[in-house]
């Protein structure tokens, strides 16, 4: 798949396929780690151009699983194959968290970015200082962020259950512990 291919995607409002298609290819690239080299030259432009380009409010999810992509090809091909995108794709990573003040506490890229930047940095090592004055202000807020968490009655359970924004652990026979994991960085990890 090229950039018209991808263009095309987004522009006939299949998103969520592209979303999945770019989950996927994030998958085999963790998976075969550096014999995805053969792939990169052919992907790397066109997650690039997700990320660039899917900037509205409906495109935010794509373009944080874009951005969770590039971060694992780039740790499965190393430093030597990433080095020569690093910079720009550092560029484009920054761009999102400065562009129009900092993202919304439940903005899902915020997770991705963290993320992504965890990645980098152990790709490009000591190369990712000059990057840590403008990441950690976001690492900062991210890990100061207080969970919103409820301990409910099996009555009260009956009015959200199905809410997405959280999760529930049953502590018994009458009693459930729920803890919102949207705005949270359920995805969040350091790898």
């Amino acid at each position: 798949m090229n950039v018209g291919g991808f263009l095309q995607l987004v522009e006939k409002g299949t998103k969520l396929v592209l979303e999945q298609v770019v989950t996927t290819i994030a998958s085999v690239a963790d998976t075969s780690e550096e014999q995805f080299v053969a792939y990169y030259d052919r992907l790397m432009p066109c997650l690039k151009y997700i990320i660039s380009n899917a900037n509205t409010e409906d495109l935010k999810m794509l373009r944080g699983k874009a951005i969770e992509c590039v971060s694992l090809i780039g740790l499965a091909v190393g430093a030597e194959k990433f080095m020569r995108d690093a910079s720009e794709v550092m560029d484009m990573l920054l761009k999102t968290q400065t562009e129009g003040g900092d993202l919304p506490d439940d903005d899902p890229q915020t997770s991705y970015l963290i993320s992504a930047w965890a990645r980098i940095c152990k790709i490009l090592g000591k190369q990712f200082e000059q990057y840590l004055p403008l990441v950690m202000g976001p690492v900062m807020k991210a890990a100061s962020m207080k969970p919103e968490v409820a301990l409910l009655d099996n009555d009260d359970m009956q009015g959200v259950e199905g809410d997405l924004d959280w999760q529930f652990v049953s502590l018994g026979e009458q009693q459930n512990f729920g803890i919102k994991t949207s705005g949270n960085f359920d995805n969040f990890e350091i790898t």
